[in-house]
């Protein structure tokens, strides 16, 4: 959203992502502050644009989406912004700083309220990565990919030698 020709900032979503309805990327940076007026008269054209050069709005970064991210209805991601792989966004969240791999976050801006899986089993899931597992793997695994065996799912990658 609001991704302007002059605009720096790319969106990168990783694998196997569910993105539900009414979801928002802001990509622009942010609004210029150290002016009397916050207003981007130069995005406008019409002789606006020598105000002051639009590569000097702020810009915190690139919207970068790891695999297996869950997005809850209108959420809202901010530039900037890194979320871990496997990761949910609750509802209407308003993502403004990155989010933990297998973390779940909610509210705005949105806080860790809890993490999936403990750190060593994160760990093992993000070595694991069966969203990088040929197709044909994923479809041969996935009542094991639905369900919360990572020991026999550790094995099946290790017996692959993916």
């Amino acid at each position: 959203m609001y991704n302007y020709d002059f605009s720096k900032v790319k969106l990168v979503i990783g694998k196997f992502c569910a993105i539900a309805a009414e979801t928002r990327f802001i990509m622009t940076g942010d609004h210029k502050l150290d002016a009397i007026s916050t207003y981007p008269f130069p995005i406008f054209g019409c002789g606006w644009e020598s105000a002051f050069n639009v590569s000097d709005l702020p810009v915190k970064g690139d919207i970068i989406v790891g695999h297996d991210v869950w997005f809850g209805y209108d959420s809202l991601i901010m530039n900037g912004v890194t979320i871990g792989n496997g990761s949910i966004i609750a509802t209407r969240s308003v993502v403004t700083k990155d989010v933990p791999a297998y973390s779940i976050v909610a509210g705005n801006p949105a806080k860790v309220v809890k993490m999936r899986f403990d750190d060593k089993t994160i760990d093992r899931l993000q070595k694991i990565a069966w969203w990088n597992w040929p197709i044909d793997m994923i479809n041969q695994n996935l009542k094991l990919i639905c369900n919360l065996d990572v020991d026999l799912l550790e094995t099946v990658a290790n017996n692959d030698h993916i």
